[in-house]
């Protein structure tokens, strides 16, 4: 323990323990972790420690029948998605080379601009499309 005392690497411990951490401590020591006696707090700690391992050991169990009971699902669904994605491209394609083909007639803008004898610019004439 490099010298120092258990009460000074609980203190240490428990600082370095973010607020929700602590709150958790706090609670199952019925108040403040820190004012019980140092065996008290390491009972606290190792049993914190052991419903933790127990939590991480069910929730992995869990993901790992998820998993095995989820992949072919996953990949069906997949195949679905990929046959979705090819019928929407070939769609697409298909609008482009049509649009490409029969391009939309262009509509063509003039304006009449008139000038005086002074060759100053009059107001433009109306838009017309043609």
């Amino acid at each position: 323990h490099h010298g120092f005392t258990e009460l000074h690497q609980l203190n240490t411990f428990y600082n370095a323990l973010n607020p929700t951490d602590q709150d958790s401590l706090n609670d199952v020591a019925g108040g403040n972790f820190l004012e019980r006696i140092t065996q008290d707090v390491l009972t606290i700690i190792e049993n914190k420690s052991k419903v933790r391992n127990s939590q991480s050991k069910s929730i992995t169990s869990q993901v790992k029948a998820c998993d095995i009971n989820s992949s072919s699902e996953i990949a069906k669904l997949t195949h679905v998605v990929n046959e979705q994605t090819s019928a929407m491209t070939t769609a697409m394609t298909a609008m482009l080379r049509q649009f490409q083909a029969t391009p939309p007639p262009v509509a063509t803008l003039s304006q009449n601009l008139g000038t005086t004898s002074k060759n100053t610019v009059q107001q433009p004439q109306p838009t017309t499309i043609r």
